[in-house]
C-alpha cells in the first residue's frame, strides 16, 4: 500500500505492482502450479476513518500446471 500524502511520487507505484506480482508467484508455487497466465491488476483508493487514503493494488490470474 502507498499513502496518498505524496501523490506525485509515481515511481513508487511500480514497487506496488512488483510486490503484487511476487505474491502471485508465491501463491502459485504454494498451490503446486507451474505458472500463472492472464494476470491483471486493479487499483483501489481506500480511505480509513481516521487514517489517510491508501492505494491498494490487487493482482489476479489463472494458475496453470503443465503435464508431467
Amino acid at each position: 500500500m502507498l499513502t496518498s500524502e505524496k501523490p506525485d511520487e509515481f515511481e513508487l507505484f511500480d514497487q506496488l505492482f512488483e510486490d503484487a506480482k511476487q505474491q502471485l508467484f508465491q501463491k502459485t508455487k504454494a498451490r503446486g502450479g507451474d505458472g500463472i497466465v492472464n494476470v491483471s491488476f486493479n487499483t483501489e483508493v481506500v480511505r480509513m476513518s481516521v487514517a489517510p487514503k491508501f492505494l491498494i493494488v490487487h493482482g489476479y490470474g489463472t494458475v496453470i500446471t503443465l503435464p508431467k
